[in-house]
């Protein structure tokens, strides 16, 4: 961005982006305030630009990768503390879009079931758009992906990757082969491999309870992450990271 002439953001505006806090008001919106150069840089790479930006005095517009015709506001730190996230956030941040739910036709893809933790979806949309994931698929009972907090822990990729949101009773168990994971199967993560034109659907439970009851019913076999038996069960976007990083080649 080259320099341009820059406007005082007023206090009625700051207040008004102070509403993007909650659910209900992005979701009202259809807007989202993000914070940083990092994730406004990486959202730029996967072709996703602010409709204004806000930052302190001083802040260099140069070091985002955002076309100047975006409008952008000066404002107060306390003022930037009011409508972002964060407890302390960076010196600049942005208005976006919501990601929006798309369906794709996969070889490869993850189903969520009911992934609460925003830190936890955020960083399995991360590990899954690095490793080649198709799409992720996921229910009602999962974290908010408009939240700042699940769209910066993935870094973006809930922009780039595909996802959309699908009941456990609409799995499609004719046509997809569906594989839950859990720590007793007999499957072993590194036996396991994908079949050639079969779309294959590795199932991911809550972090507290595991595979609910209907999704497992849907699934046609399990697969384990092989580990010492003296170990505890691993966190849910680790397992995630492992998975995908496993089937990355096939």
């Amino acid at each position: 961005m080259s320099k341009k002439t820059v406007e005082i953001l007023s206090k009625n505006r700051a207040q008004s982006l102070a509403a993007l806090k909650d659910k209900k008001g992005r979701e009202s919106s259809g807007k989202v305030i993000l914070e940083g150069v990092r994730l406004m840089n990486q959202l730029a790479i996967y072709g996703v630009y602010p409709e204004e930006i806000f930052h302190v005095a001083g802040f260099e517009l140069g070091s985002l990768k955002v076309a100047e015709a975006v409008p952008s506001y000066e404002c107060k730190d306390f003022q930037l503390k009011r409508f972002c996230d964060t407890d302390s956030p960076p010196k600049v941040a942005g208005l976006y879009p919501l990601p929006t739910a798309s369906k794709v036709a996969f070889r490869k893809a993850f189903y969520l079931d009911r992934i609460a933790d925003p830190g936890n979806l955020g960083t399995i949309f991360r590990l899954s758009k690095a490793f080649g994931m198709d799409a992720i698929l996921l229910n009602e009972g999962c974290a908010e992906l408009g939240s700042p907090k699940v769209i910066r822990a993935s870094l973006g990729a809930v922009y780039s990757l595909p996802f959309s949101y699908v009941l456990p009773s609409e799995l499609d168990a004719e046509s997809w082969r569906i594989v839950g994971t859990e720590a007793a199967a007999k499957l072993r993560l590194r036996s396991f491999s994908l079949s050639e034109g079969e779309s294959t659907l590795i199932v991911l439970g809550s972090e507290a309870h595991g595979l609910s009851e209907e999704v497992k019913r849907r699934c046609h076999q399990t697969l384990s992450i092989e580990m010492l038996p003296e170990s505890e069960s691993i966190n849910v976007s680790v397992a995630a990271g492992i998975i995908a990083h496993h089937l990355y080649e096939l």
